[in-house]
């Protein structure tokens, strides 16, 4: 749970020193002008963060080696490596019987969330109204309370990919524990079953200034 925290930057060079022993040429290409040890330790954290084991180190690199030329924003190298991620997301959120639990969003209300997308000075955020947003983590909650008394401990949050980090942000602090995962983080043809559809009330998604 406080693996982010404990992961030093110490511990991330000796990290990528062992890799190095196995893999040479990947690590010599991509940690260094391409992706600083600084801003890898920034992004192992953030999955650790998410809950995300960081075993399988070498597809994370090649992802961000990938992605790294285009942007060294951490948060955004966060995203794109989760999509290369997407067999160990996969199976860490199915239960016993190999299906998948899911709080969703209302379609109407993930559309009013998506068109609430803005780009501002540090970065896209959505444009909703503080008392909004407190009403959707209420609500996001009260979903997870139910579906975990209907026996489905092991929930997750699913959501278009573009709302992903906003509503993990959100989420951080008040349900910690309900993993945030965008639909293509899912391969392909997984069972995925609802828990609990999240819906808003009409007034309590009014633009912001109305």
């Amino acid at each position: 749970r406080h693996a982010c925290e404990l992961l030093s930057r110490d511990d991330t060079q000796e990290l990528v020193d062992r890799l190095r022993e196995r893999q040479a040429t990947l690590v010599n290409e991509v940690i260094g002008d391409l992706v600083p040890m600084g801003l890898l330790h920034r992004v192992l954290q953030n999955l650790l963060r998410d809950g995300i084991p960081i075993r399988d180190l070498t597809q994370i690199i090649e992802a961000l080696g990938d992605h790294a030329g285009k942007t060294k924003d951490p948060g955004m190298l966060t995203e794109l490596t989760r999509k290369a991620l997407v067999r160990t997301i996969t199976e860490r959120s199915l239960d016993s019987e190999e299906n998948i639990w899911s709080i969703v969003l209302a379609p109407s209300l993930e559309y009013e969330l998506c068109n609430s997308l803005g780009s501002g000075p540090d970065g896209e955020s959505l444009n909703m109204a503080p008392d909004q947003m407190l009403a959707l983590g209420r609500e996001l909650v009260e979903g997870w309370k139910t579906a975990v008394g209907n026996g489905h401990d092991q929930t997750v949050f699913l959501c278009d990919r573009r709302l992903r980090p906003h509503l993990a942000s959100l989420l951080s602090r008040q349900l910690p524990q309900l993993p945030v995962v965008a639909y293509d983080e899912l391969v392909p043809g997984t069972k995925v079953e609802s828990a609990v559809t999240i819906t808003l009330e009409a007034e309590e998604m009014a633009p912001v200034g109305a």
